[in-house]
Protein backbone atom coordinates (compact mmCIF):
# COMPACT_ATOMS: atom_id res chain seq x y z
CA UNK A 1 0.00 0.00 0.00
CA UNK A 2 1.53 3.07 -0.98
CA UNK A 3 -0.23 6.04 0.50
CA UNK A 4 -0.75 6.19 4.62
CA UNK A 5 -4.19 7.16 4.41
CA UNK A 6 -4.66 4.10 2.18
CA UNK A 7 -3.33 1.78 4.54
CA UNK A 8 -4.64 3.21 7.12
CA UNK A 9 -8.42 2.84 5.67
CA UNK A 10 -7.73 -0.49 4.49
CA UNK A 11 -6.05 -1.82 7.86
CA UNK A 12 -9.79 -0.34 9.80
CA UNK A 13 -11.59 -2.65 6.54
CA UNK A 14 -10.11 -5.70 6.98
CA UNK A 15 -10.04 -5.61 10.91
CA UNK A 16 -13.87 -4.67 10.40
CA UNK A 17 -14.43 -7.81 8.52
CA UNK A 18 -13.08 -9.96 11.18
CA UNK A 19 -13.85 -8.37 13.83
CA UNK A 20 -17.87 -8.34 12.62
CA UNK A 21 -17.98 -11.24 10.39
CA UNK A 22 -15.86 -13.65 10.42
CA UNK A 23 -15.03 -13.55 14.70
CA UNK A 24 -18.75 -14.37 15.20
CA UNK A 25 -18.33 -18.07 13.89
CA UNK A 26 -17.35 -20.97 16.34
CA UNK A 27 -14.36 -22.27 16.17
CA UNK A 28 -13.67 -19.77 12.62
CA UNK A 29 -9.62 -19.49 13.98
CA UNK A 30 -9.42 -23.54 13.04
CA UNK A 31 -10.40 -22.94 9.31
CA UNK A 32 -8.04 -20.90 7.13
CA UNK A 33 -9.58 -17.82 5.52
CA UNK A 34 -9.90 -17.18 1.44
CA UNK A 35 -10.58 -14.33 -0.43
CA UNK A 36 -11.96 -13.29 -4.03
CA UNK A 37 -11.82 -10.02 -5.73
CA UNK A 38 -9.48 -7.46 -6.61
CA UNK A 39 -9.62 -5.99 -2.88
CA UNK A 40 -8.57 -8.87 -1.37
CA UNK A 41 -5.88 -9.81 -4.27
CA UNK A 42 -4.44 -6.01 -4.56
CA UNK A 43 -3.99 -5.83 -0.83
CA UNK A 44 -3.12 -9.39 -0.04
CA UNK A 45 -0.07 -8.42 1.88
CA UNK A 46 -2.37 -6.15 4.09
CA UNK A 47 -5.01 -8.76 4.64
CA UNK A 48 -2.48 -11.72 5.67
CA UNK A 49 -1.16 -9.09 8.30
CA UNK A 50 -4.49 -8.16 9.51
CA UNK A 51 -5.90 -12.11 9.27
CA UNK A 52 -2.86 -13.13 11.30
CA UNK A 53 -3.66 -10.11 14.35
CA UNK A 54 -6.86 -11.29 14.96
CA UNK A 55 -5.37 -15.32 14.94
CA UNK A 56 -6.31 -16.46 11.25
CA UNK A 57 -4.07 -17.97 8.36
CA UNK A 58 -5.20 -16.92 4.55
CA UNK A 59 -6.04 -19.54 2.37
CA UNK A 60 -6.03 -19.03 -1.29
CA UNK A 61 -6.21 -15.50 -2.68
CA UNK A 62 -7.67 -15.39 -6.48
CA UNK A 63 -8.38 -12.34 -8.48
CA UNK A 64 -11.66 -12.88 -9.60
CA UNK A 65 -14.22 -15.51 -9.14
CA UNK A 66 -13.63 -16.21 -13.07
CA UNK A 67 -9.82 -17.06 -12.71
CA UNK A 68 -10.33 -20.19 -10.10
CA UNK A 69 -13.87 -21.31 -12.79
CA UNK A 70 -11.48 -21.37 -15.40
CA UNK A 71 -8.99 -23.18 -13.59
CA UNK A 72 -11.16 -25.72 -12.36
CA UNK A 73 -12.57 -26.29 -15.73
CA UNK A 74 -8.81 -26.75 -17.45
CA UNK A 75 -8.36 -29.25 -14.88
CA UNK A 76 -11.67 -31.32 -15.64
CA UNK A 77 -10.99 -30.69 -19.40
CA UNK A 78 -7.39 -32.28 -18.94
CA UNK A 79 -8.68 -34.94 -16.83
CA UNK A 80 -11.23 -36.38 -19.39
CA UNK A 81 -9.07 -36.19 -22.54
CA UNK A 82 -6.27 -38.15 -19.98
CA UNK A 83 -9.02 -40.90 -19.09
CA UNK A 84 -10.28 -40.94 -23.07
CA UNK A 85 -6.75 -41.37 -23.99
CA UNK A 86 -6.07 -44.17 -21.50
CA UNK A 87 -9.58 -46.03 -22.13
CA UNK A 88 -8.52 -45.91 -25.97
CA UNK A 89 -4.83 -47.21 -25.36
CA UNK A 90 -6.58 -49.99 -23.36
CA UNK A 91 -9.03 -50.63 -26.25
CA UNK A 92 -6.59 -51.11 -28.78
CA UNK A 93 -5.21 -54.02 -26.87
Amino acid sequence: VEHPYVSHLMTDCFNSFFVHQVNKYTDSKKYKVHTVGSIGYVYQNLFKKVAEKHGYSVGTVIKSPMEKSLLMQSEVIHSTMLQDSMHRCHSVR
